[in-house]
């Protein structure tokens, strides 16, 4: 196997490190296999039926349009631009249990050390019962412990500016030694 750059190499050893720590785990896809090909590392996961995320927003909406538009032919009077500002707004009771399976992934991966850096609609998969699964890892990094003087953490590449704020955290958290990942969910619920 040729690697264009030793980054690469560690980004997938790290990916598959990861994988193997968090499968069998709720929230996170399985690693069912890795194998090597001539030209390829190739990593077998889950099957998500639900989709993602952002196709599930995209759907929502759809369904909401039509919503609005069979209103409308009801002879109900429509506010069009009320529509456009709420349209991919889903109810608050399914945005709180999707956003509260994240915190707790997420919340598995800090006490594992493992900082998920990319976290965005497209890595949140749904299972075949509604559940989200987290997925790739590739951005995720496992994190070292600082010798003896501290109880911080960082992590090989890491910016000397996150480096140090980590480090602030540290010691003025009472979450010693832990990055939080702070989600802030906006939602917006259609009355």
């Amino acid at each position: 196997m040729i690697f264009s750059s030793r980054d690469k190499l560690r980004r997938m050893v790290d990916e598959r490190l990861i994988l193997q720590a968090v499968t069998g785990k709720p929230f996170f896809v399985r690693l069912l296999y890795a194998f090597e090909t001539g030209d390829a590392l190739c990593m077998v996961n889950d099957f998500c039926e639900g989709g993602d995320l952002f196709h599930f927003l995209s759907v929502f909406a759809q369904y909401r349009e039509r919503q609005w538009r069979a209103r409308e032919e009801a002879g109900e009077k429509v506010d069009w631009d009320r529509f456009r500002r709420m349209r991919r707004a889903i109810p608050i009771s399914v945005a709180r249990f999707i956003a509260a399976e994240i915190l707790v992934a997420l919340e598995f991966l800090h006490r594992s050390d493992i900082v998920y850096r990319d976290l965005k609609p497209e890595n949140v998969l749904f299972d075949s019962q509604g559940h989200i699964r987290l997925t790739d890892f590739g951005l995720a990094r496992i994190l070292e412990a600082v010798p003896a003087q501290t109880t911080a953490y960082t992590q090989r590449g890491i910016g000397e500016r996150a480096r140090r704020f980590a480090l602030y955290q540290a010691r003025t958290s009472r979450h010693l030694g832990r990055i939080v990942t702070v989600i802030l969910v906006v939602v917006v619920e259609s009355r």
